[in-house]
């Protein structure tokens, strides 16, 4: 597409995949990600010069495959953060504590993300989410010492357990983002040790 002077951009209103490569993908025009989904699965994307990627209500996707060899996006100027987070294992990677990944770096940046989908982690595990001063961080985190408790049960619409089922929740602020998960057991139950915050809880898993 055009601006109105002539000069190409590109409006994403679908979804742009890179996978497969190691390498940055350069990206030399304006890049407006409008509810579109942007999946970088393995290298880097690179928008390479100043304010060229915008993004309203988008969706931002990574494959995690540790701290050197997970996708990454690299923006020149301002990033202005909204829409989901989401992201993937691949390559075989066991998150442990204390791993920390970078995904987005940027010269400055804006806002949080409004809602996070991240893979689910071993008991005791959670994922944290830092805005730092020129890059967006995810680590993994222990939350054993946590001395607060969602506790619920999870029922089907005649009160019967559903066991198996993945429940996440997730607090987002410009401090630290933190996502957990767990699965209900036999009786449908399941508990996730929480800080004092705002939390969003889903599921995920629900049987047809």
């Amino acid at each position: 597409d055009n601006y109105g002077n002539g000069a190409p951009y590109f409006h994403n209103a679908g979804t742009v995949v890179k996978a497969n490569s190691t390498g940055t993908t350069t990206i030399s025009i304006p890049f407006n990600n409008d509810a579109g989904i942007l999946d970088t699965e393995t290298g880097a994307i690179g928008f390479n010069q100043n304010n060229y990627y915008g993004q309203t209500v988008a969706t931002l996707q990574f494959g995690l495959n540790g701290s050197s060899h997970s996708g990454q996006m690299r923006v020149a100027g301002n990033l202005n953060f909204d829409g989901i987070l989401e992201a993937n294992l691949t390559g075989g990677y066991a998150p442990k504590a204390g791993d920390l990944i970078s995904l987005i770096t940027y010269n400055s940046h804006a806002g949080v993300f409004n809602s996070l989908n991240l893979p689910a982690l071993n008991s005791g595990l959670g994922w944290q989410v830092g805005y730092n001063a020129t890059a967006l961080q995810i680590g993994v985190v222990s939350n054993v010492n946590s001395t607060a408790q969602i506790t619920v049960s999870v029922t089907d619409n005649s009160a019967h357990p559903l066991a198996n089922v993945t429940v996440f929740a997730y607090m987002t602020n410009a401090a630290g983002s933190l996502y957990l998960n767990s699965v209900t057991d036999a009786g449908g139950h399941y508990s996730l040790n929480v800080s004092n915050g705002t939390w969003f809880v889903g599921l995920q898993g629900l049987p047809a």
